[in-house]
């Protein structure tokens, strides 16, 4: 056994767990199961702390601390939303060789840009100088038209663990 340094999301923080409660306990929550929405109630009061990071394998790199890959559950949450503008971005190859339709290269994709599409944030030329706000305007449609997280199919198994942390994950970028 040995202590090694890992990243953690704190999923027993308070704010953010009684957020996800009282959506799971809202109307707009449905389990289709009294026995599926019990089993998240209880591992909302259950789950704490959980390694958000890893040293080894393939994903997405920590912004903040580049010595780790997002771990696999973490990251497995929200990269659907990806998906919904990805068609703009990529030219048929997933390895980034050839610029989308839209013609935006992946380095002029700040910060900023993202926001745009992802939270809704005002457009800003400074922060996004190579971009159109029109090009952006149609990935926000697109994120629009096809994200909202109102259906979610998958195997009970993955109540404790993945189904709930897309519950948090979303709850903490998309809080509406």
């Amino acid at each position: 056994m040995a202590l090694k340094f890992q990243w953690m999301l704190n999923y027993g923080e308070e704010s953010w767990k009684q957020f996800v409660k009282q959506h799971i306990m809202s109307d707009k929550f449905k389990s289709y199961h009294p026995k599926t929405q019990t089993e998240f109630e209880f591992i909302l009061d259950w789950l704490k702390e959980w390694g958000c990071s890893r040293t080894a394998g393939l994903g997405t790199h920590l912004p903040w601390d580049d010595q780790f890959v997002i771990e696999s559950l973490s990251d497995s949450t929200i990269y659907m939303a990806y998906y919904t503008v990805a068609h703009f971005l990529q030219g048929g190859e997933l390895d980034g060789s050839q610029v989308g339709p839209l013609g935006i290269q992946a380095k002029d994709l700040t910060i900023a840009a993202w926001n745009y599409v992802f939270l809704g944030a005002e457009y800003n030329a400074q922060e996004c100088p190579n971009i159109p706000e029109e090009k952006l305007r149609k990935m926000r449609n697109e994120f629009e038209f096809w994200y909202p997280m109102d259906l979610r199919v998958s195997g009970k198994d993955l109540i404790r663990n993945h189904l709930t942390m897309s519950l948090y994950n979303h709850a903490a970028i998309w809080n509406d």
